[in-house]
C-alpha cells in the first residue's frame, strides 16, 4: 500500500488530495487555460474527493497561457451545481494572471470565497483558517 496521496494527472494540470477535503491543482507550465482543459480538470477532480465539501488551491505558473474565450465562460458553473466547493485559493507569480483572475471573478461571482495569492504558504494558511474544517461542514 502506498503512502502517496491520491492524485490525478490531466493534459493541463496535476491534482492531488493533500489532506481530507483539500485539493491542490497545479497547472503545468505548458498548459493553456481554456474551456477544454478546465472540463478535463473538473472530471478528474470529481473522482478525487467524494466524501463531502472540499477546497481547492490552484497554482498557476506565469507561463500558462489564457485563451481569451476562456474568460467569457463561468468554468465553475458545473462544480457550483453540486454545492461541494467551499473555497478557492488561486496562487500565481504573474502580476498579469493575478489581475486577470481578479477581473474574472468580478464578472463570474461565486457563492464561496475566492482569493488570489502570490505565495502557496499564504493560500494554504487562508484555506485552513476558513470557518469550517476542510472536508466537513461546520457543526
Amino acid at each position: 500500500m502506498s503512502d502517496k496521496p491520491p492524485s490525478r494527472d490531466t493534459s493541463v494540470a496535476t491534482l492531488e488530495l493533500i489532506s481530507p477535503g483539500l485539493i491542490e491543482l497545479r497547472y503545468k507550465p505548458t498548459a493553456t487555460f481554456d474551456p477544454h482543459g478546465f472540463a478535463e480538470i473538473s472530471r478528474a477532480g470529481s473522482t478525487l474527493w467524494r466524501e463531502g465539501p472540499y477546497s481547492v488551491m490552484a497554482v498557476i505558473p506565469a507561463e500558462v497561457q489564457v485563451d481569451p474565450l476562456a474568460t467569457d465562460h463561468d468554468h465553475l458553473q458545473h462544480t457550483r451545481a453540486h454545492g461541494r466547493l467551499e473555497a478557492l485559493a488561486l496562487v500565481t507569480d504573474s502580476e498579469a494572471m493575478h489581475m486577470a483572475a481578479k477581473v474574472y471573478f468580478i464578472y463570474h461571482q461565486q457563492p464561496f470565497p475566492v482569493q488570489v495569492f502570490s505565495e502557496e504558504y499564504d493560500a494554504l494558511k487562508w484555506l485552513r483558517a476558513r470557518p469550517y474544517e476542510l472536508g466537513m461542514a461546520a457543526g
